[in-house]
């Protein structure tokens, strides 16, 4: 297979080869594969297209990137269907099809920064907290009850903080809920998560006055732009989440 088009800042066609698999909470697996081409572009908020070996699904898979280094990409993903399921089956050796890095990520801003994660929405935001290795930051992970994915990993590189629904660790609510019990000063705020908590994070930046940039998720085809399966409503005109997101400063998005 051919790479794409390379330059400093595209994406490349790499074949991955899987390290480890692990599941790490029910349903959500941990996988790392080699992938230097991949790893030494790919910045916090990216994702990666993951194509099937079962060639009866021609679509690939959107994955977002928990971390890069050393040659390595770190994957988080919930199983949520025939494409995830496969990739939940792999083993150390596997080989599978990438494509990546892709999309834009989070800007580089100074000064503390509160990280808003919301259930699958808390990989991206390891990158981002790993990458900035800012103590001022504060990350807060909301999750459904006491499966904590991923909470070491964010304790070891930022002040973490924990949200349940149903009140089984840290503050019983949302990460907006636990928003409000952080004294340290910061000027942005940088979320990933369902779309119900990423609107609520963007009426809080606006009352707050705070700069806020949201990663969105959507359902994705090509990944690259072409297609506009993704594309949702911006204040000036449609964006396409694949290729002027995932992220996106909150204020170029329209919410009704």
């Amino acid at each position: 297979m051919s790479a794409l088009h390379e330059n400093p800042k595209a994406p490349v066609e790499e074949m991955g080869v899987v390290v480890s698999r692990k599941e790490i909470a029910p349903g959500i697996i941990d996988l790392f594969v080699e992938a230097p081409k991949i790893a030494e572009k790919a910045l916090p908020g990216q994702f990666v297209s993951f194509y099937c070996r079962d060639l009866s699904r021609l679509l690939p898979r959107p994955i977002s990137i928990a971390s890069a280094k050393e040659g390595k990409v770190r994957f988080v993903f919930r199983v949520a269907g025939a494409g995830t399921f496969e990739f939940a089956s792999l083993v150390s050796g596997d080989v599978l099809r990438l494509v990546g890095p892709l999309g834009n990520g989070y800007p580089n801003t100074e000064g503390g920064a509160l990280l808003l994660g919301g259930g699958i929405g808390i990989p991206p935001l390891l990158f981002l907290a790993e990458s900035r290795k800012n103590a001022g930051d504060t990350a807060i992970l909301g999750y459904r009850d006491e499966n904590l994915f991923l909470l070491p990993a964010f304790s070891s590189v930022v002040d973490a903080r924990v949200a349940t629904e149903d009140g089984s660790y840290g503050v019983r609510g949302n990460v907006l809920d636990a928003a409000g019990d952080v004294n340290k000063p910061y000027q942005t705020i940088f979320a990933c998560g369902p779309m119900p908590m990423l609107k609520a994070v963007a009426r809080y930046a606006k009352e707050q006055g705070k700069e806020c940039f949201l990663s969105l998720e959507e359902r994705m085809a090509c990944g690259v732009g072409a297609c506009l399966g993704c594309s949702i409503k911006g204040k000036e005109g449609r964006k396409r989440v694949c290729k002027e997101g995932p992220v996106f400063n909150s204020k170029e998005l329209s919410w009704e």
